[in-house]
């Protein structure tokens, strides 16, 4: 197996474990837990899933990684906040405008073209997202839509600056980020910490499970390949997340959803099945 196809495996696995996240949050709410004990819990039992590996991180301490500690506890912050007052497929969604936003930032800070086919991605995963939030304008909570769209910034920013990050563990980095982001929100939290214990446990196994396991897949995956393709695969999880909400929580999935869904779909589906460069070609053609 190539670099690239581990790389693209790895934030395909990430993806398909982050999508679990607006159910788990949504159901997480109707037990009891707020926005902010969520976001601050979540990162907090990370963390301590991970803490054996928290010295491996200490070669990438630097300015760096504090500027992508403070992006990632604001993408969680705000992520869950917008998925508590929106629907969790219309927050998930919401953030997908980041791939977008990489594509753009990768090419400025890293020059990392992005290819005719990836072009075409990105156009079919944004008109999709266009779609969904066009026919929420006016429907949902406002403010939900705002909190989304300002996630989408910080997870793309945090994804920007990590592309640049090569040094240091993946998994210590992890524990790292999440550790901060506990830190972080632990003043936020600390009046709202009254739940039912089903919530602490289901908190908990998201917090190892669909936070710490997926971003120690998605760093790996993103030093093997660039940070644009990295957003484009990244759009599985958008198509995903709805589809457990509804399976699990009955949360209803629109007509505007569903076409969204399907374009973001294809969008990732014609990335993932391009035809292999000719590199690629040439490589294969060469071995015995």
């Amino acid at each position: 197996m190539s670099e690239a196809t581990r790389g693209r495996s790895l934030v395909l696995g990430a993806a398909l474990l982050w999508s679990l996240g607006g159910m788990l949050i949504r159901q997480a709410s109707q037990w009891g837990a707020e926005p902010q004990s969520i976001a601050c819990l979540r990162s907090a039992f990370a963390a301590a899933a991970l803490a054996w590996a928290l010295p491996a991180a200490r070669p990438a301490i630097g300015w760096r990684a504090g500027i992508a500690a403070a992006l990632f506890s604001a993408l969680l912050v705000t992520f869950v906040a917008a998925t508590v007052l929106t629907s969790a497929a219309h927050a998930i969604f919401l953030q997908y405008f980041s791939p977008l936003l990489v594509a753009v930032g990768a090419k400025v800070l890293y020059r990392e073209a992005v290819p005719r086919r990836g072009v075409a991605a990105l156009a079919i995963g944004t008109a999709g997202i266009i779609v969904i939030v066009g026919a929420s304008i006016g429907r949902i909570d406002t403010i939900g839509l705002a909190l989304g769209l300002v996630s989408a910034v910080f997870f793309a920013s945090f994804v920007l600056v990590q592309r640049g990050l090569k040094a240091g563990s993946p998994i210590g980095l992890t524990c790292a980020y999440n550790l901060a982001a506990a830190a972080v929100l632990l003043p936020f939290a600390a009046g709202h910490l009254h739940m039912e214990w089903r919530a602490w446990l289901l908190i908990a196994g998201t917090g190892v499970v669909q936070i710490g396991v997926p971003y120690v897949l998605f760093l790996y995956g993103l030093r093997l390949i660039p940070a644009n393709e990295a957003g484009i695969l990244m759009l599985l999880e958008p198509v995903l997340n709805p589809l457990w909400a509804w399976w699990i929580l009955g949360e209803g999935v629109a007509f505007p959803t569903a076409l969204g869904g399907c374009l973001i779909l294809g969008a990732v589906g014609l990335h993932v099945m391009r035809p292999p460069g000719k590199r690629e070609l040439i490589s294969s053609r060469s071995r015995p």
